[in-house]
């Protein structure tokens, strides 16, 4: 008697555990997966619009709208996707790469700003 208690208690827990733990596990590995691959990418999006302003450096007088430098980053962003694996949309890439084009923008604006604070 005491044994098929056991038997039976051991296959509702294993019941328990492949219906509910294992789901709610996966689902939990899935986001912590999800936001590192995303933390990855806008650092690798920041690098490519780091990379088309040293190189561009002087399109901003040949390219003043910045089309060429967007394309490089855009470009470089989608290679380093495919290499890794990464699928993101078209819209999902211009995107990330406008956000690091933005903080870029900040950071002249705040290095500007701090310099003529100390003149």
């Amino acid at each position: 008697m005491k044994i098929e208690l056991l038997t039976l208690t051991v296959r509702l827990a294993a019941l328990i555990v492949t219906a509910f733990v294992i789901p709610a596990l996966k689902t939990w590995l899935e986001k912590k997966t999800e936001n590192e691959n995303l933390a990855q990418v806008q650092e690798w999006a920041a690098k490519a619009v780091q990379a088309a302003e040293q190189i561009h450096k002087k399109a901003r007088k040949d390219d003043p709208t910045g089309v060429k430098r967007r394309k490089f980053a855009i470009d470089f962003l989608n290679q380093l996707c495919a290499k890794h694996g990464v699928r993101l949309s078209k819209e999902e890439i211009e995107v990330l790469i406008e956000a690091a084009v933005d903080e870029v923008n900040n950071c002249r604006l705040g290095v500007l700003y701090s310099n003529e604070a100390e003149s």
